[in-house]
């Protein structure tokens, strides 16, 4: 039998002790320091890896959708996305730009989608936002068109999301 320190309150106790006689902790006697060591290290290790990787901003976005949704019980999900280039009709004529074609679909109850398209260019970015309203287990074949750019633009890149 050995004298050891209390994980809780730092007091000597016998390391054969159920419980420290001091603060009534249980098991006061840390059995195995290095598994806390090796979680601590790989908790440290996620969370450096998260803020490097530009993965935390991704969870974080999502926190914040989950808890901005407004108490909408719809749970969407995104398919079929594609950016195109094409011409579009502005002010009764033909014009270059961007089309972004989505389907969403509700996989939980009727509520209220957002759906949020954005294209980034080198002559600026572009953002549409709808708000919908689906059933449960409806889906929409959504379409949202970008005029702004020109047929010079270089760079194009889109993005698509969906909360409820």
């Amino acid at each position: 039998m050995a004298i050891v320190k209390c994980r809780e309150c730092g007091e000597e106790v016998s390391n054969k002790a159920e419980k420290c006689p001091h603060c009534g902790v249980k098991t006061p006697h840390s059995t195995d320091y290095w598994t806390g060591v090796f979680w601590k290290s790989v908790i440290a290790f996620w969370f450096v890896y998260l803020i490097f990787s530009g993965k935390a901003a991704f969870i974080l976005s999502e926190v914040v959708n989950l808890l901005d949704s407004g108490g909408s019980k719809a749970v969407c999900e995104l398919s079929n996305n594609q950016l195109t280039q094409d011409v579009l009709l502005v002010n009764g004529e033909g014009d270059f730009g961007y089309r972004y074609n989505a389907t969403v679909k509700n996989h939980g109850e009727q509520g209220e989608i957002t759906v949020t398209a954005k294209i980034s260019t080198s002559e600026g970015n572009f953002e549409r936002v709808q708000k919908l309203n689906f059933g449960s287990g409806q889906s929409m074949d959504l379409t949202y068109a970008f005029p702004e750019p020109t047929i010079n633009a270089a760079n194009v890149q889109g993005h698509i999301s969906c909360k409820p």
